[in-house]
């Protein structure tokens, strides 16, 4: 049985996090390179195309990654074969459905377009993309196998190569296909995304095949019916949520268009919200998301049923902590995009449009950081089918709220659908796992510091700019002075209150330390 590796856990998650920064970094910046190429009319198009993209990487992979991890992480690393069986058995699921739905995805490419998306330009660009599926489904089989055996530089290293083979090829040919027309503009950034998946799967392969000790022993029985235990509801979840998704992607420039807005206008908006605004909104994420898979195969590891009292007391502490730390760093950074959207917008995208959409969402950031990972919780808890209802019936409301909503209201009616569907789903998870671990919330402690913290600095930081920094000063400049300023602010308001404190960070560096101490002397 295997104990909860704390230490483990940080360093992976460190590695995960750096590695996930580094290319949220790199892909916000692709997209502020793509938005000034193509537009904001091209970035709503290749949004609707994403749309349907998802929804075929959705049924093509699904939860497989999940299961496998969590399988993989439940057989100890002695019996190394049997987590390599679990990894098989995935990939020739996997890639059956994936072959399935490419062919599909590509004799109904054109009818998709016209008749749910309703611009027959994505006709083209979905067929280019439909060659990528089963190297999306191989590889999220192969990343749950090395996540759940802790070798996550190797699954960091993947997805920085894809990264990189995507930007550069897409950056190749965008001189040369966009002066075709929008459609080649959007088939020059789906064709660095149909090479990059493969290249990663092909590294992926490569570097999965680690040699495993041989221990006589028989066959294990009902992997695949246990596969599809753990893997079918996240898979029905997504793939259910995945569906009306796209059908509310596609509902929303037509509802934009009953409000009275141009068809181009519509498009524009839609590309502003889902393709400049919302990635700058989920891109601090990447230093918590990180820990939402590793959490998977920590907990899974050592099932509840089976952990004794002192492992239940660890398993619940951990989870306790990660919740407390992705808090206190969701409500610095809704401050930083509540205080100062207007310079976030106008320095990334100049477009002040998309500063006041960070700012309306801003207040949602906690929300949002935080049902990424207790969903990662609740699934390594064995409670999928707890929030696969959470989540049909999110997306359900959703497609009802646009379709009631966006025609009477414009893009108003669909932030006002996103506020009540992230309320709804981030609240009914954390209820859940709390009530599955039994973890108290101190509200005060953890809710009402933070947020007066992120009031004060906020606030502060904002004045000081207004009178004493603006003048002068770059917009990009300025930007970095304050949020740094701010995150300052933040954190000594943060100390004065007691709600957090130097010693907790500085006695596990100390207890490291005298842990080598023995070890340099012998």
């Amino acid at each position: 049985m295997k104990r909860l590796n704390k230490k483990n856990l940080v360093l992976n998650a460190l590695i995960l996090t750096g590695a996930s920064l580094l290319l949220r970094a790199a892909g916000m910046f692709f997209r502020i390179y793509l938005s000034n190429q193509i537009g904001a009319e091209g970035m709503g198009l290749y949004q609707l195309i994403s749309s349907v993209y998802f929804l075929a990487i959705h049924l093509s992979s699904g939860g497989i990654g999940v299961a496998v991890t969590r399988m993989a992480a439940e057989r100890p690393p002695e019996y190394g074969k049997s987590a390599y069986d679990v990894m098989r058995t995935s990939l020739i699921f996997s890639l059956i459905t994936s072959l399935s739905v490419m062919f599909l995805l590509i004799f109904t490419s054109d009818i998709i377009a016209e008749k749910l998306l309703g611009d027959i330009r994505a006709g083209l660009p979905l067929r280019i993309l439909a060659p990528s599926l089963p190297f999306i489904a191989a590889a999220a089989c192969f990343r749950g196998y090395l996540t759940a055996r802790e070798k996550v530089l190797r699954t960091a290293a993947a997805q920085i190569l894809e990264q990189v083979v995507r930007m550069a090829v897409t950056i190749g040919l965008i001189p040369l296909l966009v002066p075709l027309g929008l459609v080649w503009g959007c088939g020059a950034i789906v064709i660095g995304t149909t090479i990059s998946e493969g290249t990663s799967c092909l590294f992926l392969l490569i570097v999965s095949r680690t040699k495993t000790k041989s221990r006589p022993r028989t066959r294990e029985n009902g992997t695949f019916r246990e596969l599809l235990y753990i893997g079918m509801p996240v898979t029905i979840r997504t793939c259910f949520r995945s569906v009306l998704s796209t059908m509310e992607n596609a509902m929303i420039p037509k509802g934009l268009g009953k409000y009275g807005i141009s068809t181009q206008q519509s498009l524009a908006q839609y590309g502003m919200l889902k393709g400049m605004a919302l990635p700058v909104l989920f891109f601090p994420s990447s230093f918590i998301s990180s820990i939402s898979s590793l959490l998977v195969s920590e907990l899974a590891s050592t099932p509840r049923s089976r952990q004794s009292a002192q492992q239940n007391g660890a398993a619940n502490e951990l989870t306790r902590q990660v919740l407390r730390y992705a808090l206190l760093f969701s409500f610095y950074v809704a401050a930083l995009f509540l205080f100062f959207s207007k310079e976030i917008g106008s320095t990334l995208y100049k477009e002040n449009a998309v500063g006041s959409m960070v700012r309306i969402l801003a207040p949602l950031v906690p929300f949002m950081y935080l049902e990424s990972i207790v969903d990662g919780m609740l699934t390594a808890l064995d409670q999928q089918m707890s929030v696969m209802k959470y989540n049909m019936i999110d997306a359900v409301g959703r497609l009802f709220l646009v379709m009631l909503l966006l025609p009477r209201m414009g893009m108003n009616g669909f932030l006002l659908t996103m506020y009540i569907s992230n309320l709804f789903t981030s609240l009914m998870c954390i209820i859940r796992l709390l009530h599955v671990t039994g973890i108290q919330i101190p509200l005060w402690e953890w809710l009402g510091k933070p947020i007066l913290s992120a009031a004060i600095g906020g606030f502060t930081v904002q004045y000081l700019s207004k009178a004493y920094l603006a003048a002068g000063t770059s917009p990009a400049v300025l930007l970095v002075l304050e949020c740094g300023l701010c995150g300052i602010i933040y954190g000594i308001c943060l100390l004065l209150q007691g709600a957090v404190s130097i010693r907790e960070f500085v006695e596990p560096l100390r207890a490291k330390l005298s842990r080598r101490k023995p070890e340099l002397a012998d």
